[in-house]
């Protein structure tokens, strides 16, 4: 890749790629991005926008809109940011728990490319200690955020082994035994 819209259109088709976001954070640093430094931290802990259409089955209106989170649930991880970092993003608006918030269905919808932009620009807003501290820490293990269709089906549970039909009774005595002349 050899430019920043190479590099965008890779992360437009993978929203999911850390590696891609990791060498996009050298070439911005290679020409001294201010960008570099978020790019690089959100490869490294593996946190990206959610991406409508993406990581679910978005109505058309909505396929391409994204967002960062807060305090999001467990499976929505990688696009849930530390509170200082989130609280940094002021170009997208203000909301408690999504930046940016949509509203209605009609909103002006911000894309992938222009939430991490606003993360990336807000990572170095923090100051450097924090920078440091998170670009320190481990990452996800195994990203929990996959798109629905990609997530591992749950195992089947063993169906329960069927019964052995019952015996019927043994009789005391064999038949014809009983009583028997002759």
């Amino acid at each position: 890749m050899t430019n920043e819209d190479d590099f965008q259109a890779a992360l437009d088709a993978r929203p999911d790629d850390w590696q891609t976001r990791l060498v996009f954070a050298d070439f911005l640093a290679d020409r001294g991005d201010p960008r570099a430094d978020g790019y690089r931290a959100l490869g490294t802990l593996r946190k990206r926008a959610f991406v409508c259409g993406f990581d679910n089955k978005a109505k058309t209106a909505w396929k391409g809109a994204a967002w960062f989170g807060r305090n999001l649930a467990s499976d929505e991880e990688a696009y849930d940011l530390p509170q200082d970092w989130f609280d940094a993003i002021n170009d997208l608006g203000e909301h408690e728990t999504y930046k940016p918030r949509y509203e209605t269905d009609d909103a002006e919808h911000a894309d992938r490319r222009a939430v991490e932009d606003a993360a990336a620009r807000a990572f170095g807003k923090l100051p450097a200690p924090r920078r440091a501290e998170l670009l320190a820490s481990v990452p996800l293990a195994e990203p929990t955020n996959r798109r629905r269709e990609d997530k591992p089906k749950e195992p089947k549970k063993p169906k329960k082994p069927a019964r052995k039909p019952k015996k019927p009774p043994e009789p005391a005595e064999p038949p014809g035994s009983e009583g028997s002349e002759e």
